[in-house]
């Protein structure tokens, strides 16, 4: 999951340097995440999503954090 969420950070960060428009990303995270099973497009899908809608609706050098977590009985 982490590297999704760093790989759509990237390009969303590429965005935001091209708009002009500064934000910053933060994630956190423990070392060590168990493996999320699924469908990688749509997980891919639902992140950029969830991060792109913070990039959008944040003003200009807000800082998106991102807090990524094992839900219990998940």
């Amino acid at each position: 999951m982490r590297e999704v969420v760093d790989e759509v950070i990237e390009v969303i960060q590429q965005r935001a340097d091209e708009d002009q428009r500064p934000v910053s990303f933060e994630v956190n995270a423990p070392e060590s995440l168990p493996s999320v099973y699924g469908d990688v497009e749509r997980v891919r899908q639902i992140v950029t999503n969830l991060i792109d809608n913070a990039y959008k609706y944040s003003p200009e050098n807000s800082k998106v954090t991102i807090n990524l977590f094992e839900a219990e009985d998940a």
